[in-house]
């Protein structure tokens, strides 16, 4: 009888004892003001053009590195229909020859490569946890292609169902141009990526949440899922 018990017990210790580890890791996480948060990341974050065949500008917006070799993360409206995409740096180095490596329409997330170079691309990291209700976050981007800012608010919902698919709600100001720039955590990670804006929730936007964008990068990166 007690060794019987011992075999029920232990799966619900064992999962006890899982949630006491996370939540020990979150409480221990590092917590950055807006400054740190855009010092530390925003190197990663870059202006794009999508072009018509004939060269011409149709579509402009953000994007995020994720890895140093050049994954990056933008909205799947931004470079729709594109026939060729290019990207500036930080540095107003202008990409050309981006590859689009996967666009969802219903997740709203886009993969890109840059063109292979020697140094090594700066990055941020996806979050590994998913951002809770009220949790402060960070929204970087481009509303023009030489301005880059930085607004903030918190977490209005981390998983809502909208027409039947999860999105993360965040109250931060999203500016037209800022469309698949990252939205950051207080810990400097990225958990969510500017993709619209509600009509019937004034000063909400909508973004994939962590999980999607994690999988989404999952294919290309290393340590991603």
């Amino acid at each position: 009888m007690v060794k019987k018990r011992e075999r029920l017990l232990r799966p619900l210790l064992l999962a006890l004892l899982a949630v006491l580890v996370l939540t020990g890791a979150a409480a221990q996480r590092a917590v950055y003001d807006g400054e740190r948060i855009y010092d530390n990341s925003s190197g990663a974050v870059c202006y794009v053009r999508s072009l018509t065949e004939a060269g011409a500008l149709k579509t402009a917006g953000s994007c995020f590195i994720i890895s140093a070799d050049g994954i990056a993360l933008t909205a799947s409206h931004v470079v729709r229909d594109a026939a060729s995409v290019n990207v500036v740096l930080p540095s107003g180095e202008e990409l050309s020859g981006v590859t689009v490596l996967e666009a969802d329409a219903m997740t709203d997330v886009a993969v890109l490569r840059l063109p292979a170079r020697k140094e090594a691309y700066p990055s941020v990291p996806l979050d590994t946890l998913d951002p809770r209700s009220g949790e402060r976050v960070y929204a970087i981007g481009y509303p023009l292609k030489t301005v880059k800012i930085i607004s903030d608010g918190i977490v209005s919902n981390p998983a809502a169902k909208i027409n039947g698919l999860e999105r993360l709600l965040v109250s931060a100001d999203l500016a037209s141009g800022m469309s698949g720039g990252p939205i950051l955590s207080q810990h400097g990670a990225v958990v969510g990526m500017a993709s619209a804006t509600l009509r019937t929730m004034n000063g909400v936007s909508t973004s994939p949440t962590t999980a999607q964008l994690r999988s989404a990068a999952g294919e290309f990166t290393t340590g991603v899922r």
